[in-house]
This record gives structure tokens, sequence and C-alpha cells, in this order.
């Protein structure tokens, strides 16, 4: 079963993640409010929205990562989707993402 907003919501503030409403409601950013990584990156997921079919969309931002440097889904912004992982992929993409984050 695919991860649903309301399990990636849960997910995301477990590590200490803030949730910012965005773009009249449609949309969640999740950030640290007191943390950056070295090239000032802010968000850790961005665009997080629940989707018609009960799934989630949204991005996280591993741009960081030189083990995601060639991955298939690598938006040009350093972002890869949300919605196609399994609950243990996210634990361990945020946990590698957060580790850098100061």
């Amino acid at each position: 079963m695919s991860l649903t907003f309301a399990r990636v919501d849960e997910i995301l503030k477990s590590y200490g993640l803030v949730s910012h409403t965005i773009k009249n409601g449609q949309c969640t950013e999740y950030s640290f409010e007191d943390r950056v990584i070295h090239v000032s990156q802010k968000n850790v997921a961005t665009r997080v929205k629940s989707l018609i079919n009960g799934g989630v969309g949204g991005y996280l931002y591993i741009g960081h990562l030189r083990e995601y440097d060639n991955h298939d889904n690598k938006t040009k912004m350093g972002h890869i989707p949300i919605g196609a992982m399994s609950e243990e992929e996210l634990h361990n993409t945020i946990d590698k993402v957060i580790r850098d984050y100061r």
C-alpha cells in the first residue's frame, strides 16, 4: 500500500520538522526552524499534498547527497518524489537527508 498524506505528515514531524501550509492550503512544506545545510536549503520536503487516489505527492530535497546524483527521478532542483516510496524508503532517505542539517 502506498503512503498517505497523513502518514507522511506524521513521519516528517517525527523528525522534528515543522509544517508550513503554502499555495492557499493546497500543499505543505516541512523544514527545521533552526537548521539549514551548507547550500542554505531550509525545506526538507516541499509541495507535499494528498492526491485524489489517496496517495501523496511532494518532494524531498536530496541535492546535497552525492549518492543521489544519478537518481532516475531527481529534478533539476535536487528533489525526488515522495509518492513512489515505501515507508521504509522514506525513513531511510530522510535519515540521510537530515544528517547534514546543522
